[in-house]
Parts: C-alpha cells; structure tokens; sequence
C-alpha cells in the first residue's frame, strides 16, 4: 500500500512515457514529434487514445481467449494489407480511454483484455493513464496485440504491466 503522495511504479512509467512524448519514439518510426503540444507524428495521435470498438472476441490465441479486444484508432506503420486501415484515421469515432471507459466495459465470458488495433505503441502514456484507473476487482491478464515495431524503451516500460505480447510478426529473415 502506498503512502499519501508517493508515487507507484506505475505513476513513474506514465511520467516517463509523457516525457517520450515530448519527442516521441514510442514507435519505430521515431517521429521525434512534441506530442505534448498538438503535434502530431505519423500515428496522427496526439496524448490521449480512443477506442474505435470494443467486444469479447473468441478469434484469439486459445491462452489469451475469450479477449475482451479493445481496437485502438492509430498505427505509424500502416501496412500496405493491414486490414484495419479504418483505424489510421486520427479521427476515426469511438469513445476516450480515460477512467470513464472502465464503466463501459463487458467482461463477461473474457478471460483477458486486450490491446490492439490499429496499433497500441502509439497510444501507450493514455493506456496506462487508463490502467492505473482500473477498478479494485479487476482480475483479467492483460495483452498487447501490436504490430511488433516498437521501441525497446515502449517493452520495456510494458514490463509488469501485460502478462501477454502477441506481435504480428509479417516481415523476418
């Protein structure tokens, strides 16, 4: 248990990830982009994530399924067959991930919660923002279902906060 005013190891994960924004490289594309301020890098995202759909998805990974996929709008690398383009567009409809979010979602039937999209990298400061508001029962494994491209900053501030990465791994030797 935390004293008043002391900060979690999560609280220092956000605030060093708000500092990445300041010149953001949470991605490979390292845009180097103040996000802090408006600008805005390849994603088109700025510091806070939408959520364009939400549903408990039985198409994943039998460890990981039933998810509850939470399909975030913004992705730097944009893949000529990506099947989400719609999810590109920094204006794409959906509802804020902020405290309010955790209101609106259905856990039933999910054994895990998780991140994809689009692409969560890019969304990652509102992501544990989001995290840290997250309801004292909360019990499903958390999993970060991105394109692989990340920086070993963005892993690294991963660790101790999802249980499960599932990269799609589209290019190798």
């Amino acid at each position: 248990r935390r004293s008043r005013g002391e900060a979690s190891l999560l609280d220092v994960k956000i605030e060093i990830t708000k500092r990445i924004l300041r010149s953001c490289r949470l991605c490979g594309r390292q845009c180097g982009v103040d996000r802090l301020v408006g600008e805005r890098g390849i994603c088109g995202l700025g510091t806070e994530a939408v959520v364009a759909e939400h549903f408990v998805h039985i198409g994943e990974e039998p460890p990981i399924n039933p998810s509850l996929d939470l399909f975030l709008v913004g992705c730097g690398l944009r893949c000529s067959y990506c099947n989400r383009k719609d999810l590109w567009d920094p204006d794409c409809p959906g509802e804020p991930l902020n405290a309010d979010f955790w209101k609106l979602l259905d856990t039933r039937g999910a054994r895990s919660m998780s991140f994809v999209g689009g692409n969560p990298d890019e969304s990652l400061y509102a992501i544990l923002r989001f995290l840290r508001c997250a309801p004292g029962d909360w019990a499903l494994s958390v999993v970060w279902n991105c394109n692989g491209y990340a920086m070993p900053d963005t892993v690294k501030l991963l660790e101790g906060v999802v249980d499960t990465f599932v990269p799609d791994a589209k290019f190798g030797n």
